[in-house]
């Protein structure tokens, strides 16, 4: 499973990485379903104009999958790398918008990390609540499920690891 902390009619990656960093956002499930290279300075217009209408943002970027998974394109800047994900929910502009989660602390700084981890907390909740809806729901053979939930707090475990979130750090 991957999340990402989604922001809502942001204006630009700013006003995301602020909201992102100062501990708020929603976590979401997310699947990308299209890639889309931009050049720097196309990248960067982009960025800094979110509400804006783009012709690579169409119909099947927008929703849901049966699984409850945001349907995401992976926007990346050619020449740096950076990379963001856009759900435009019907509309041609980039109404949710997010970092994904590995990548999110090298935009943030240290003194933000404590607001921070207020939504690793979130994606943590998140996992807890799916693996006790899991072992409620009524199955004969539970094998698959306990293997579903180590998978889930191994993911978990890696999340935090590779956003330097660990209790090592």
């Amino acid at each position: 499973m991957m999340l990402a902390i989604f922001g809502c009619k942001m204006d630009s990656l700013q006003d995301l990485k602020k909201t992102v960093c100062d501990g708020f956002g929603e976590i979401e499930k997310y699947c990308v379903v299209k890639e889309v290279l931009l050049e720097n300075d196309v990248f960067y217009h982009f960025s800094e104009n979110l509400l804006e209408d783009q012709d690579w943002i169409t119909d099947a970027t927008c929703g849901w999958t049966v699984e409850g998974e945001f349907r995401c394109i992976r926007v990346i800047n050619k020449e740096t790398g950076e990379r963001v994900l856009v759900n435009s929910n019907g509309t041609s502009y980039a109404r949710y918008i997010a970092f994904e989660i590995p990548y999110i602390c090298s935009l943030c700084s240290c003194k933000n990390t404590g607001k921070l981890a207020v939504n690793y907390l979130k994606v943590v909740n998140l996992l807890l609540n799916c693996m006790i809806k899991l072992l409620n729901e009524d199955e004969k053979d539970n094998s698959e499920t306990k293997g579903y939930i180590q998978k889930q707090i191994r993911d978990a475990s890696l999340l935090i690891e590779d956003t330097g979130m660990g209790f090592g750090n």
